[in-house]
């Protein structure tokens, strides 16, 4: 699972990233399976790294200050 919560991280801050991703889209980008990637959502909003609303996950200042930090 943390290979996949990595994984979706650095997707959602990356500079070509739009700001914000359905779980499809992103599930799509990881190739991987529908289930595990919303998990890793999960864990990502439990631990402040991506941001839900409407639909649409985006990445947390925290996430986007580490990324470039």
């Amino acid at each position: 699972m943390t290979q996949v919560k990595q994984l979706v991280l650095k997707i959602l801050t990356s500079e070509n990233a739009p700001a914000a991703m359905l779980l499809e889209e992103l599930t799509e980008r990881t190739g991987g399976d529908l289930e595990e990637t919303r998990q890793a959502l999960i864990e990502l909003q439990d631990e402040e790294q991506v941001f839900l609303r409407n639909g649409w996950y985006r990445p947390s200042a925290v996430a986007l200050s580490r990324q470039t930090g």
